[in-house]
């Protein structure tokens, strides 16, 4: 599980509860389609952003400060993850075309778990970006 990425939601769900209370739900809020937009390979959000985007993204700053404050990392600090950042960051550097193979991995490890067109849709679009960033 070290080393995955995880969604907001699923972030969310492993706190405790009290921590969690009085956050607005990401569903009750509206939720934004950012897969439908992504597939189409348009932007999610236009700006200015409109009234009820705002309030997501500040909604979603909230959920995020939540998870930092109250979530527990492996080891009980995020010096590892820092030093996985750092990691990432170097082999970046170092060769910024050595990380395609990882990407492609995990890009089609999430073709694979998703049957949503939508969602489909979106991880081929990121797909044919990244190629088109290694011309």
């Amino acid at each position: 599980e070290a080393g995955r990425r995880l969604s907001m939601a699923n972030m969310l769900k492993r706190l405790p509860p009290s921590s969690i209370a009085g956050l607005p739900d990401k569903a009750a809020a509206g939720g934004l389609d950012f897969a439908a937009a992504h597939g189409r390979n348009r932007r999610a959000l236009s700006l200015p952003l409109p009234g009820p985007a705002a309030a997501y993204a500040v909604d979603d700053l909230h959920r995020v400060e939540t998870v930092l404050q109250a979530g527990k990392p492996l080891g009980g600090n995020y010096l590892q993850a820092r030093s996985r950042s750092s990691a990432v960051v170097s082999a970046i550097l170092r060769s910024p075309a050595s990380l395609t193979n990882e990407k492609m991995r995990i890009h089609g490890n999430q073709l694979r778990k998703t049957t949503d067109e939508k969602q489909r849709l979106s991880v081929a679009v990121r797909i044919k970006r990244h190629f088109h960033a290694l011309r």
